[in-house]
Order: C-alpha cells, then structure tokens, then sequence
C-alpha cells in the first residue's frame, strides 16, 4: 500500500509538501500528524514518528510507529468550541468581567474597557488593585484572604473601582 491509499486528500497535500522538502534536502520535523481512512472508511487522526531511510544520500523510505490520537484530537476540538461559546459570552456580557494574575489584569472584556475607559494594552499594565477605590482595598484584601484559605473557588462580591476619569 502507498500513503495514498489511505490519506485524506488534506493529509495528502501535506504529505506532498513534506516529500518536496526532503527530496529538497531540507530537513522536516520526524513527528507528523494525519488525518487517514480507515478499512471501514471511517477517518481518525494519526501521529506518525518515522525515521528516513537513504540510499546513496536519497531518502528511499521510512520507518515508522504510528498511533491513533483520534479521541485527543476529538476532545481539544471539544474544548475549542466550549472557548469560543465561552469567549462569546465574556466578550458580550453586560458585566465587566477580567482575569487578574500576579497582580496585573491578563484579560479584560469589552465592558471592563468601556467601564475603565483604558485601552486593553494600558489596562494589562495597570496593578488591578490601583483601579480599585482606597475605601475597598481593605475588603478586597479581605476577600482575598478568605479565598486563600478556604476550598471555596468562587467568590461574588462588590466593590467600587475608579476609571480613567477619576470616577467611581
């Protein structure tokens, strides 16, 4: 059997592609991924590690261990889409929502933007705990030792902040 008997016609332009570099001389990575048809013409998605066997300085074949990765493949394809519903519904909610790390927010959305009335980039350098109102530091440090302490992963709780302009 040829590769083309049983690759799909993506994976076959991309096995192409690969065989144009190595006849080239050019060195490719020894671990591909494929999507091939199975006897029961069903596809699944491969990881291939093959080592190239030349003859005379030309590549006349390869060894090759090849696994199925069709259920790895199915579950980040899963959780591809729940982050895109997920970013849909953070991007679009009329709350504003942020990831903070180390101090500094990671990931505004839009709202924490139009709220704020910082830029994305100028937000992201900004410690979050300067945006809050002084009043509230001391509740927010308390909520944050609470968290820290307890097995409890969320918190809801309300504070003031001040935007660009100075307003609560």
């Amino acid at each position: 059997m040829s590769p083309f008997d049983i690759l799909t016609d993506e994976s076959k332009a991309h096995f192409m592609g690969r065989m144009t570099k190595i006849f080239a001389g050019e060195k490719v990575p020894q671990t591909v991924e494929y999507t091939i048809r199975t006897k029961d013409d069903r596809t699944i998605w491969v990881i291939l590690n093959h080592k190239l066997i030349y003859d005379k300085g030309f590549p006349k074949g390869a060894k090759a261990v090849v696994h199925n990765i069709t259920e790895r493949k199915l579950a980040e394809q899963a959780l591809q889409k729940s982050q895109e519903r997920y970013r849909f519904l953070v991007d679009n909610a009329n709350d504003a929502i942020f990831v903070a790390q180390d101090g500094l927010i990671k990931f505004p959305n839009p709202k924490t933007l139009q709220i704020l009335g910082y830029s994305e980039e100028e937000l992201t350098r900004i410690p979050y705990t300067d945006l809050v109102h002084p009043d509230d530091r001391s509740i927010l440090s308390k909520f944050r030792e609470k968290r820290d302490g307890s097995k409890e992963l969320t918190t809801t709780y309300s504070i003031r902040v001040i935007n660009r302009a100075g307003e609560e």
